[in-house]
This record gives structure tokens, sequence and C-alpha cells, in this order.
């Protein structure tokens, strides 16, 4: 699997809101982006043979939540050097400093 991005830290209250709208929602998955590949065919998606559950009892919070639901895409960031995903004006992610390569 060709993972594009890692461990984009996104802001934490962008996490803690996402999760508070979702939190009764249901997911079958903790990773959405393996289960894509590993459920996809061409003609969809194919549903895993297990229960869905809500965000809360999946991914339990919001660090929970960005940290897990697209694999190492994504990281919970309580500093102010973190991406957010809505928002009005001028584009606050471009204020974002890269991490250096490990």
């Amino acid at each position: 699997m060709v993972v594009l991005v890692r461990e984009v830290p996104i802001c934490s209250n962008t996490c803690d809101q996402w999760f508070e709208a979702c939190k009764n929602d249901k997911t079958y998955s903790d990773n959405w982006l393996e289960e894509y590949f590993l459920h996809h065919n061409d003609k969809g998606p194919i549903k895993p043979d297990r229960p869905c559950r809500t965000f809360a009892e999946v991914f339990k919070n919001g660090e929970g939540l960005c940290n897990q639901i697209y694999g190492q895409c994504f990281k919970y960031e309580r500093s102010s050097n973190c991406m957010v995903f809505d928002f009005k004006g001028e584009n606050p992610n471009d204020k974002v400093v890269p991490r250096s390569s490990p």
C-alpha cells in the first residue's frame, strides 16, 4: 500500500470537534485507508463480515480518531503547528511548518 502523506499534524480541537460530530455514527473499521484496499474490488466496496460500532466505541476520542481513521496519515497535535479542516478567509494551513524527515 502506498501512503502519500504521513503524520500530518491535525489540530487537537479539529480532531475533537470531528469526533463529537460523529461519535454516534457507525463504522466497522478503525482504519478506513487499510480497509479500502483490503475490501474493495472493481465493483465497489465489500463490507467485511463484522458488526458496525459507534465512533465512540472504536476511536474513544478525538485523538484516537485522528491517529487511526486513515492509518498513519494524520497525527493528533496539541501545539499550534497544525492543520485545520474548516476555516474562512486566508488558509491558516499555509503557515504550518513541515517536520524534518527522519
